[in-house]
């Protein structure tokens, strides 16, 4: 079960929950914040960072200031502290909307965007896609092709999380499949012993404006079971709702 919670960082609006936000960081990340030009991307550091601890300690039953991460050698972050928890969550953010997700005992990657965001998606998607990706993408309607454009670009994201390596793995080297009515699966040249039967993923809009993707390396017969939750952290959480894949969700703003 992957638990997926989401916030909208624009309802940390008051300068008193932004410091209980910073009050759970370590120096290293109050340092991170700081190298944050404009008050929006430190809002957004904040609440995501806040949202990832705690998510991670309702599964753990702790309290949040006791996490301690670490990032491997392409970025990505993992736990240092406490030990022994099985837990691994990835964390994304973009203009408004932060997402962290979780799951005990496998790797996970997780990526937003902002669906509204200006796009030349068949030019950025001949530059970095796959040839087949580019392909399918330009035989769509143009009516279609954004939508399916972010479809593609917050799964190769996810995916290049979940596999730990980032954009070490040129995103070109693995490519999607899209079926109306199946969930998305990737084909690749087996590797480092992962095969590609061996991932599964979602897509999944908490609102219309935002397209989110998560990958899980879920070996078969594992079944891919998601809760979403809307949250604000340290001050609410709604209840968890079962989301599966090309899920639309209504936005939460308050608890449930």
């Amino acid at each position: 079960m992957i638990d997926l919670w989401y916030c909208f960082t624009d309802l940390a609006d008051d300068a008193a929950l932004l410091a209980e936000y910073r009050a759970l960081l370590t120096d290293e990340e109050r340092a991170e914040e700081l190298r944050y030009r404009f008050p929006q991307g430190r809002r957004q550091l904040l609440v995501s960072r806040a949202l990832a601890r705690t998510a991670l300690s309702e599964h753990a039953g702790c309290d949040p200031r006791v996490w301690r991460f670490i990032r491997n050698s392409y970025g990505k972050p993992g736990i240092a502290h406490p030990a022994g928890t099985g837990l691994e969550f990835n964390l994304s953010h973009t203009r408004g909307l932060a997402v962290c997700g979780v799951l005990r005992g496998g790797p996970i990657g997780v990526d937003v965007e902002d669906r509204r965001r200006p796009t030349d998606a068949v030019a950025l998607s001949r530059r970095f896609f796959a040839p087949s990706e580019a392909a399918a993408l330009a035989a769509q309607p143009d009516a279609n092709r954004q939508d399916v454009f972010f479809q593609y670009w917050t799964l190769k994201e996810a995916f290049i999380k979940g596999r730990g390596l980032g954009f070490s793995l040129p995103l070109d080297r693995f490519a999607f499949v899209l079926e109306p009515g199946q969930p998305p699966r990737v084909t690749f040249e087996p590797y480092d012993q992962h095969r590609p039967e061996d991932w599964q993923f979602a897509r999944l809009r908490p609102t219309d404006n935002y397209q989110v993707s998560v990958a899980a390396w879920l070996p078969p017969p594992a079944a891919l079971r998601i809760r979403m939750r809307a949250a604000l952290p340290l001050r609410w959480q709604a209840a968890p709702r079962a989301a599966g894949d090309d899920a639309s969700t209504e936005a939460e703003h308050c608890p449930s």
